[in-house]
């Protein structure tokens, strides 16, 4: 059943491919993305399959090409994959630790499994688009940064929630707001905005599901609310977009992407008009832009791409770490991991074939194609 509290404008990537109006033959997979089996305004995924904690992601992997290569009148055209590492070993262990080398070489074997399944299929090395991002960073996290709210504030003041790195607070009475405001606004290494203040940037001020007052840790500061437990985690997200720790990571290959491009940084949300520009699809009203990523497609203009798309999210934990160990097995190079004790300042590659190429392209601060 459709739940009626919906958006009615809301549509995922694989129900917009669904609902197009032309004679394609459309039809979407999605595998162990969060809420992939939820009716969206009465409608879900052609093949879906929930998450399932202990499934291993090469068996995913399996299944959704599976799908590709069904018959005509029941194959999918666009492809969805989840996977929840490295975010669990992130937070549990911290970005930078030997848990995480782990972690990452584990996800370096996957993602060379996913383009050896490319590359033997002749079908599918020229029409298949492959996208590998993720919705986050991470950054390192300890006891000793955290405060707890109650230490500040009269807990029958207010009621809170909040995710860690930021908390929103709803005062019992709206003559309290500036005592509260007070209160909070001393503590070091803490934002703190009334709801009308907080900053255009952020995109987070007219919903009524946001607090009357919200703090905000600097990155790496945590803040417990009451009746939440304190828990051994020394990794998390979910701090100011504009920290180079939080931003994801983004690498495209296929008939479509330019090759070898390290492109200017963009939004998560111009991926929905790239997607939809990629697929064929009328370009629907998002915060999302067209106009900021088209700079990275082949011939942009013309109309004559694969309809066929694929999405691997592979939620990030450090995009230097992860840029690196996915770049290396592309050119057949091997990373040079830093100890669990150890800040890195650089990473760095020792290749052993000078000559091999990519056809990745990753986010960074410069627009410019790589020498490899």
């Amino acid at each position: 059943m459709c739940l009626k509290s919906q958006n009615p404008y809301s549509q995922p990537i694989w129900i917009s491919n669904q609902l197009a109006n032309d004679s394609n033959q459309r039809r979407s997979g999605v595998i162990a993305w969060p809420g992939c089996g939820t009716p969206i305004n009465g409608h879900r995924p052609y093949k879906y399959e929930n998450y399932a904690a202990k499934r291993p992601f090469d068996s995913v992997l399996k299944q959704i090409f599976n799908w590709f290569h069904e018959p005509t009148d029941t194959n999918i055209n666009f492809g969805v994959v989840y996977h929840s590492e490295p975010d669990f070993t992130g937070h549990r262990f911290g970005p930078i630790s030997s848990e995480m080398n782990k972690t990452l070489h584990e996800i370096d074997n996957y993602v060379g499994q996913l383009l050896q399944i490319v590359d033997s299929d002749e079908y599918l090395k020229t029409h298949l688009n492959v996208i590998v991002t993720s919705d986050h960073g991470m950054h390192d996290v300890d006891k000793t940064r955290r405060i707890r709210l109650e230490r500040y504030i009269d807990t029958s003041l207010f009621s809170a929630y909040g995710g860690n790195s930021f908390a929103n607070i709803f005062v019992n009475n709206i003559s309290d707001i500036d005592r509260i405001y007070q209160n909070l606004s001393v503590i070091p290494n803490y934002e703190v905005y009334k709801k009308s203040q907080i900053p255009d940037e952020y995109h987070y001020r007219s919903n009524v599901r946001i607090g009357d007052i919200l703090i905000v840790g600097k990155v790496g500061y945590e803040i417990i609310t009451p009746g939440i437990a304190e828990t051994e985690s020394l990794g998390n997200h979910g701090y100011d977009n504009r920290v180079e720790s939080m931003h994801p990571i983004f690498y495209g290959f296929g008939p479509v992407f330019k090759n070898n491009l390290l492109a200017e940084p963009f939004r998560s949300v111009d991926l929905y008009p790239l997607m939809s520009y990629i697929l064929h699809l009328n370009q629907r009203q998002t915060n999302g832009s067209f106009d900021n990523v088209k700079h990275i497609l082949i011939g942009y203009q013309q109309d004559k791409f694969s309809k066929y798309l694929v999405i691997v999210c592979i939620i990030s934990v450090t995009i230097i770490a992860l840029i690196f160990t996915i770049c290396a097995y592309r050119h057949s190079r091997q990373l040079v991991y830093v100890q669990s004790n150890q800040v890195p300042v650089e990473y760095h590659l020792l290749s052993n074939n000078e000559e091999a190429g990519s056809n990745f392209l990753v986010t960074d601060s410069e627009d410019e194609e790589i020498n490899t």
